[in-house]
């Protein structure tokens, strides 16, 4: 299918008409490129097909729907009253959209959606999938699954796309994902793609043995295919075994790619928990010098074990060459001279000093959004990495109690080994005892 659509992509680029697809053949292009964002491609095949086609509407009326309520919502609710429309279930995704996203509350709808459609087809799925994603309802999407696996035409494609979703709502719905995913992996044992899902979705769960053996099924079935090799190095640096085999599989990944956030924060990880942080900090300036895109959401991680001078000059001009300033400031604030620091960077640099000699270990969320420091039971650092809010629950060696972050002074709870809260986005907050 990408063979097509780069065909297609070329020859409205190079100003040549398109002139010999058929039906199906515009219907996977439009798909692609609907994966791709590519807008452009998209009102390409509209065009294209509405000259090849007089019927153009009759295969293409949906997206076409689909397409314009995403550019504008009112556009949408009009294509939605025309006379003569399908009464499809793709028709009617579009419906639940327009009327209830982003912020309202699809349900009734959606129950009277299971009860008018009792076969739904696979694109269909797809969009009330996604959906229910933006909208940020996966209690939704869980609560119609049995639903969903009467009517779809599809199962296997309904259980990666609930998969993948309720993978990415984490907790409480992982269990579910697993489920769904190793069903998959069960019908379609040689397809690639199920067990990279199942071996992300148990490294959520905090099952990383399984999460290495899924990822073992996957590399068996192609040595070179990337996820694989990542999330079972992920796995070892988690259970601590083979680890130098897991630094040296992340290093290769991170010289092939040095804009792999991934990879590059499981080496950090792998290696600090070797004892060899200094190290880690060098592997990723080296990287970071190499393509320095990733640096925004690798430097609290680095900011949190410690720089020498020497690392935190590199730090500076690789912030002044990506961003610009004032190479002098940067340079102190790297070092760590509080006359220049954001106030989180002041209490970074206080915390990494009163916690001296206290031990350390990090915890990362589900998503891999808040990255949590704890030094023994003295103290602890919650950074959220993301442009988003997020909720913190995460392990920690802290007493009970309620703690206040030393910059914004806003609470967080520890019960159980559990610190639990929420993060603003890239904010970073000091918990001290």
């Amino acid at each position: 299918m990408r063979g097509l659509y780069e065909r297609f992509r070329n020859e409205i680029t190079q100003g040549i008409q398109p002139d010999y697809y058929d039906r199906d053949e515009l219907l996977d292009i439009y798909d692609y490129a609907q994966d791709e964002a590519d807008v452009m491609v998209q009102m390409y095949v509209f065009l294209v097909a509405s000259r090849l086609y007089p019927d153009a509407d009759s295969f293409l009326g949906e997206r076409i729907g689909f397409f314009v309520s995403y550019l504008d919502s009112r556009a949408g609710m009009d294509l939605l009253q025309r006379k003569g429309r399908p009464d499809t279930p793709l028709w009617d995704v579009l419906a639940l959209g327009v009327k209830h996203y982003p912020q309202g509350d699809p349900a009734s709808d959606l129950e009277a959606f299971f009860k008018k459609h009792k076969r739904i087809d696979s694109e269909s799925v797809i969009k009330l999938v996604d959906l229910l994603r933006e909208m940020e309802r996966p209690d939704l999407l869980h609560a119609h699954l049995t639903d969903l696996r009467k009517a779809v035409e599809d199962p296997q494609g309904l259980l990666f796309e609930a998969a993948e979703s309720l993978r990415n709502a984490g907790e409480p719905y992982l269990d579910t994902a697993r489920d769904l995913a190793e069903e998959l992996t069960e019908k379609e044992p040689f397809n690639i793609d199920n067990w990279v899902l199942l071996s992300k979705i148990q490294f959520q769960r905090q099952d990383a043995e399984e999460a290495v053996s899924a990822a073992d099924y996957a590399a068996a079935l192609d040595p070179s295919f990337r996820p694989p090799k990542i999330m079972k190095a992920l796995g070892m640096v988690v259970t601590g075994e083979n680890r130098p085999e897991a630094i040296e599989t992340l290093r290769n990944l991170m010289h092939e790619q040095p804009d792999d956030t991934v990879a590059m924060r499981g080496l950090i990880e792998a290696l600090r928990q070797e004892g060899r942080k200094d190290e880690a900090v060098d592997e990723c300036l080296r990287m970071l010098s190499a393509d320095a895109t990733s640096l925004p959401s690798i430097l609290p991680q680095i900011l949190s074990m410690g720089m020498t001078d020497r690392q935190a000059d590199i730090v500076a001009t690789l912030i002044y060459d990506s961003f610009g300033d004032d190479e002098a400031r940067y340079i102190e604030i790297a070092r760590g001279n509080d006359e220049f620091f954001h106030p989180e960077v002041v209490a970074v640099n206080h915390f990494r000093s009163d916690m001296n000699g206290q031990p350390e270990d990090m915890q990362i969320s589900d998503n891999g959004q808040i990255l949590l420091v704890n030094r023994g039971k003295k103290g602890a650092a919650v950074v959220n990495i993301s442009s988003k809010a997020d909720f913190v629950n995460l392990p920690t060696g802290l007493p009970n109690g309620t703690y206040r972050d030393k910059v914004y002074n806003i609470e967080f709870k520890v019960k159980n080994g559990r610190l639990t809260g929420a993060a603003a986005p890239f904010r970073t907050y000091i918990l001290e005892k």
